[in-house]
């Protein structure tokens, strides 16, 4: 009751003084806005807050006051995505080829109703016709987008340790580069000219300059990487000194996001200089653990369980390939060929190119049912039994799955969370048995420990935390050392914060 009686105003704060005023500091933003609402009927409130979204997860985490009211607000789920651009000298045809999946915790709502919404701005408005990929009722083009120029968008979430009140929504910014920027450099030119309300990523291409660079953005510094050896990836980890201010999520995302840009690299350079559109697609499916060499259903893969939507774009000649999967994952679904330029003159028939095929016939009935647990946990988790719900649906997945470790880690934190801890130790010990990467195995090891100590094997406990004092990982580390000094007592759960798309906790 505590809980709820602090979280009402601050999300009444939020929604009623923070988001008009973030809003208010550029006022075409909101005369835009406000026109769509017109048109769409929406009220405009909604429209703001659906603007703000991305954003807002950003700014609310690293409030401090709001981050101890708001602690269930990462159950909402982490934003994540994977971008790759294979530059001329890669393909076979020799034009520029770009694959982008969209990782975004909206699983349900989104991906059953994928959009590809053409833009015919007014000649007046100096602003180019664009397409973007987006989902019904989200008229925005900054999230995934190409131009007539042949420049192409991709927008990333990043976690850092600034924010600003007087940054601009990156939907907006993403917006006035898709429409207005003919080159990578007068798409940075804009990029420079606002302040951010978060940290974010755009992965750029463009085929007039056979060019490719990532704009790393915080609130106010931008740094630019282009294309090098003719490849360029990235997923939601900076890899310029920004990263120097980025906040560790856990341990469990930074491997997945090292591991996310590693493999897609490794899958597409063993066609390199042959790449077609089809190697793309089935690189955005692809759910080979880059640790371990694993097929998995969850854990340091490309294709996870919140990739709402996967695309494949050629900007010289104006063709895209959609993910037509309607639920997530998107990218083990067959992706339909739209080709831009004559899509409103000449009648086409349905043209599909295949995602991935997995080696494990039953990875996509296991991908469904972990699904249905990822649902369960941040969709539903106002219902007053969604972690039971989640932890039966993780059931299932392991009886369609039981080689996939990192599910029976997950099963492993999630009843440990509901306090069954004889079943927690049962699925933690049955993980021990399959391949794991060091940090999972890692965690896998806390979580047991633990459960030593509820049972009242205080000794056994101690030796596991033992061997994990002087590991890399500082929050893990530290979860480790505090376990060591004294016994974890089983009120000590309602700390745990746990995110599924990895097999690990976001607070220990």
């Amino acid at each position: 009751m505590k809980h709820r009686l602090a979280h009402e105003p601050i999300v009444w704060f939020y929604k009623n003084v923070l988001m008009p005023f973030l809003l208010n500091s550029h006022h075409n933003d909101s005369t835009r806005l406000r026109a769509i609402a017109d048109a769409t009927g929406l009220p405009y409130k909604l429209c703001l807050e659906s603007m703000l979204q991305p954003d807002a997860l950003m700014l609310i985490s690293r409030l401090s006051v709001m981050k101890h009211f708001l602690r269930e607000l990462p159950s909402s789920g982490l934003p994540g995505c994977t971008s790759a651009v294979a530059l001329k000298q890669w393909t076979k045809g020799g034009k520029l080829l770009v694959c982008r999946n969209l990782d975004y915790p909206i699983v349900g709502p989104w991906e059953k109703q994928t959009t590809v919404v053409f833009n015919f701005p007014a000649r007046a408005s100096g602003e180019m016709p664009h397409v973007s990929v987006t989902s019904a009722g989200i008229p925005v083009a900054g999230l995934t987008a190409i131009n007539v120029e042949g420049l192409t968008l991709a927008a990333h979430a990043h976690f850092g340790k600034d924010v600003s009140l007087r940054g601009r929504a990156i939907v907006n910014i993403g917006d006035e580069i898709i429409s207005r920027a003919r080159t990578i450099g007068e798409a940075a030119d804009i990029a420079r000219r606002y302040r951010r309300i978060g940290n974010w990523a755009f992965v750029i291409s463009s085929a007039r300059e056979h060019d490719a660079a990532v704009i790393e953005m915080s609130p106010t510094q931008t740094r630019v990487r282009h294309a090098d050896d003719g490849f360029i990836a990235h997923t939601n980890l900076f890899q310029t000194d920004l990263r120097q201010r980025e906040g560790l999520i856990s341990g469990g995302s930074y491997e997945d996001m090292v591991g996310r840009v590693c493999r897609i690299r490794q899958i597409l350079e063993r066609d390199r200089g042959s790449l077609e559109p089809k190697h793309l697609t089935a690189a955005l499916g692809d759910h080979v653990d880059s640790e371990t060499g694993e097929e998995r259903v969850v854990g340091n893969i490309i294709s996870v369980v919140t990739t709402i939507a996967s695309i494949v774009l050629e900007p010289e000649g104006q063709r895209i390939w959609v993910s037509n999967r309607d639920e997530s994952p998107t990218g083990i679904g067959n992706f339909l060929d739209v080709d831009l330029a004559k899509f409103w003159n000449t009648p086409s028939e349905e043209r599909l190119l295949p995602g991935y095929r997995p080696k494990c016939a039953a990875l996509i009935q296991g991908a469904g049912l972990y699904r249905e647990a990822y649902r369960a946990w941040h969709m539903n988790n106002h219902e007053p039994d969604f972690r039971e719900k989640t932890l039966n649906a993780l059931r299932r997945t392991l009886e369609i799955i039981p080689s996939d470790g990192y599910v029976w880690v997950q099963a492993g934190i999630v009843a440990f969370s509901l306090r069954r801890f004889d079943e927690s130790r049962q699925f933690l010990e049955q993980a021990g048995q399959l391949r794991l990467s060091a940090h999972v195995a890692q965690v896998r090891d806390l979580f047991l420990a633990r459960c030593r100590d509820i049972a009242g094997d205080r000794q056994s406990a101690i030796a596991l935390y033992r061997k994990y004092l002087t590991i890399a990982d500082p929050k893990l580390r530290r979860a480790m050392k505090e376990g060591f000094r004294r016994r974890y007592r089983v009120s000590d759960t309602v700390r745990l914060m746990l995110d599924l798309q990895f097999a690990d906790a976001l607070q220990y």
